[in-house]
């Protein structure tokens, strides 16, 4: 069959420009990719953790490219393997003899699988090591498979993924031993010699890169971490990821048509598939039909196994018309396809020159494009605010939030970290998270025991209507999509309100004014806690800030609204109490300000 050369590239530049065009979703889909790069400081900083992280190397490098160019520079890097990926993918169905029409159709279909794990993540990079290993099977050359050694040594120390590459190899082997045992595959000008020889190299190949994965920091244990974490049954149970497939989601529903269909079709034909194929595609399903997760792994082994046999057995039987139809829509297709590279490098050399010579910087159009090239954090995924405003008032003790902003809270709050780490955990840490998030039985008294005393949660979630009602629990800050509490002993409820700094204005600083409150009795204190409403009153004008904040008889946290007068009077009102205190003359400055101060909480 021919091969079109250009049908490869083709495919990766696609699908890297459409990693590029989702720089956002592709890594802020989840909090994996900043638990990682915080994971690889910690790794830069003091070394490899004594914990077993199958993905410490992945971690490391994806902290350095985040110091070298942040997000931007990591979508890049992501585009660039998933490019790598596809393209060595379709150059194989090449070589298995697809034409390029059905290499095209297949290539697209493994995308559409595997699109729902290309992320900013270290399984990257198993995509591409299994890609690799699928490109090598079919070569007879040794140097590709004594490169397997190597890569498998490697791909240990990137991501716990090896595990089904290994597999995948192991198929193979016993495959092709199974089929030179029962001579299948000799032919009359191969003697029986040389098919033993090559058994006995497959299976030398196999044990070299099973050894090979033991070349990490942590040897054997390794092995034994990845494997339990295969196996533990509360990972299914409680990670979505890990579920098995439904009907739900398009990629699952594309993947299980493909099973449902490929069961009829392959009892149906009369040539049946080689051992080596069959072992591979029935586990590449089988690992899939039991996470989703590993549907991208699917597309990648099984999928291209079963196209490739599905299509050699079609009747070649055609028409000197249809030979002529196809022959015409060929030469029709590469006419548009030339003309359209035309057309596109005519206009890129026209936005180049308008751009060297209106620019006054005089960038290229490529400069251009990547000096302007970012990717924000998304403050509606992510507890952003919330996040800083913590680092701001120094809050201390491991912060308890859900599973994505558990990854984020130690990457932007940097020598701090949450409760739950999602990149090292067992099953009970599963369950207590699974107990405390969804206000399961003795919540309470599991807050307390673990020492929890700040929570970060979404607005409307159910450990936080529970602790907005809970004794010793105040709303310490809340924004458009975090609310942030904290538990308060009774020492705090006899402390003073901190201290409220404005942001330094376009002209001055404002200096605002220290309100201290009388201590409240016992009862009184035991009492204050839930909403309460500062309001400030001055003349002539008068203002009323509310704020979900209070700390026993003090509202610390609630916004002061400052304006040019000698005297202000304070009213604090909570739910039980309402106590009026005037405060000490404060002379405000004679200027007016040019802007509203914002501002920060600090402990006293």
């Amino acid at each position: 069959m021919h091969q079109v050369w250009w049908l490869p590239l083709a495919c990766a530049g696609a699908v890297a420009t459409v990693l590029l065009c989702s720089a956002t979703l592709l890594t802020q889909s989840d909090g994996d990719l900043f638990a990682h790069i915080a994971l690889g400081r910690e790794i830069l900083a003091h070394g490899v953790p004594t914990r077993v992280t199958p993905a410490w190397g992945s971690a490391t490098l994806l902290a350095v490219v985040h110091e070298a160019g942040g997000l931007p520079l990591i979508t890049v890097l992501t585009a660039v393997i998933a490019a790598l990926t596809h393209g060595l993918a379709v150059e194989s169905l090449q070589r298995a003899g697809l034409s390029p029409r059905s290499t095209f159709l297949t290539a697209v279909v493994t995308f559409t699988m595997a699109s729902s794990h290309w992320l900013a993540r270290p399984h990257a990079f198993t995509l591409l090591g299994v890609a690799i290993v699928m490109a090598v099977l079919p070569s007879r050359r040794r140097i590709a498979w004594v490169a397997l050694v190597p890569l498998f040594a490697l791909w240990a120390n990137l991501h716990g993924g090896w595990v089904f590459g290994w597999l995948v190899l192991c198929c193979h082997t016993v495959g092709r031993a199974v089929s030179i045992h029962m001579r299948s595959t000799r032919t009359p000008d191969m003697p029986l010699s040389v098919l033993l020889h090559e058994r006995r190299w497959l299976w030398g190949v196999t044990a070299g890169a099973l050894v090979a994965t033991m070349a990490t920091p942590y040897g054997l244990a390794l092995h034994r971490t990845v494997w339990h974490t295969l196996t533990d049954p509360a990972v299914a149970k409680y990670v979505d990821e890990y579920r098995p497939p439904t009907f739900a989601t398009p990629v699952d529903a594309v993947f299980l048509t493909i099973i449902l269909a490929a069961i009829p079709v392959l009892l149906r034909l009369r040539r049946p598939l080689a051992w080596s194929s069959t072992l591979i595609l029935l586990l590449s399903a089988a690992a899939a039909l039991r996470a989703g997760r590993n549907i991208s792994l699917f597309a990648f082994t099984g999928w291209p196994l079963l196209a490739v046999h599905v299509v050699a057995l079609v009747p070649a039987a055609q028409t000197k018309k249809i030979r002529a139809r196809r022959d015409h829509v060929r030469a029709t297709t590469q006419r548009v396809i030339i003309g359209a590279a035309l057309l596109l490098v005519s206009l890129l050399g026209v936005l180049r020159f308008s751009v060297l010579r209106f620019s006054v910087l005089r960038f290229s159009v490529l400069r251009f494009s990547v000096l302007r090239f970012s990717v924000p954090i998304d403050p509606a995924r992510f507890p952003v605010q919330a996040v800083a405003q913590a680092q701001r008032a120094g809050l201390a003790g491991p912060v308890l939030t859900t599973w994505s902003w558990s990854g984020y809270v130690p990457f932007a709050w940097r020598n701090h970290r949450a409760w739950f780490d999602p990149l090292a955990f067992s099953s009970t840490d599963l369950h207590i998270l699974r107990t405390l998030l969804l206000v399961g039985p003795r919540w309470r008294a599991t807050l307390d025991s673990l020492g929890i005393r700040v929570v970060m949660l979404p607005r409307t979630s159910s450990l936080g209507a529970a602790l907005a009602n809970a004794p010793g629990w105040f709303r310490w800050y809340e924004d458009g999509t975090s609310v942030v509490y904290r538990h308060v002993g009774t020492g705090m409820l006899r402390q003073t309100v901190p201290r409220v700094h404005a942001e330094e204005s376009t002209s001055r600083k404002l200096p605002l004014p220290r309100v201290r409150f009388p201590t409240a009795s016992a009862n009184a204190a035991a009492s204050l806690r839930g909403s309460c409403t500062v309001k400030v009153a001055s003349a002539p004008k008068s203002c009323a800030c509310t704020s979900a904040s209070s700390v026993g008889s003090n509202c610390c946290t609630a916004p002061i609204c400052a304006y040019p007068t000698s005297k202000m009077a304070v009213t604090v009102s909570t739910r039980s109490a309402t106590r009026s205190v005037s405060s000490a003359s404060w002379t405000a400055p004679p200027y007016a300000l040019t802007r509203p101060p914002v501002p920060s909480l600090v402990p006293p």
